[in-house]
């Protein structure tokens, strides 16, 4: 895939692993989303460069929050729960409108924890 406006690299989340976490967290919101965790926007050649992400790294839900029409699931990738431009490792889990998943920056003042559930998936490329 080519690097251009829009690209980002995420954690894409398994099958397996969206199914559990849609059994484990019962949707506020008419959309489910339920999909990936934003890694980076705005990605170059040379930022993924600076990631050394592998399978054996751990992805793990550790929080929950909720806002006005949406709520996420906190996630820690090696333990580390902010992302580098300053906001924090999510999954959007359901939304309503007005709400966008983007939003869900909005709420890492308000998450709680929860019992860590560790994650399958793929660190990749996506484009919006």
């Amino acid at each position: 895939m080519k690097f251009l406006p829009g690209t980002y690299f995420a954690y894409k989340i398994s099958e397996e692993s969206r199914s559990e976490l849609l059994r484990l967290f019962a949707t506020s919101f008419s959309k489910v989303i339920c999909h990936h965790v934003t890694i980076e926007f705005n990605l170059t050649p040379e930022k993924l460069q600076t990631y050394s992400f592998d399978e054996n790294t751990k992805v793990e839900v550790v929080g929950y929050a909720r806002g006005d029409n949406i709520e996420a699931l906190a996630i820690a990738i090696n333990g580390e729960t902010e992302r580098r431009d300053g906001s924090f490792y999510h999954v959007t889990l359901s939304l309503q409108q007005p709400a966008k998943p983007v939003d869900s920056n909005k709420l890492k003042n308000k998450v709680g924890r929860v019992r860590p559930v560790r994650l399958n998936g793929t660190f990749e490329l996506l484009k919006k």
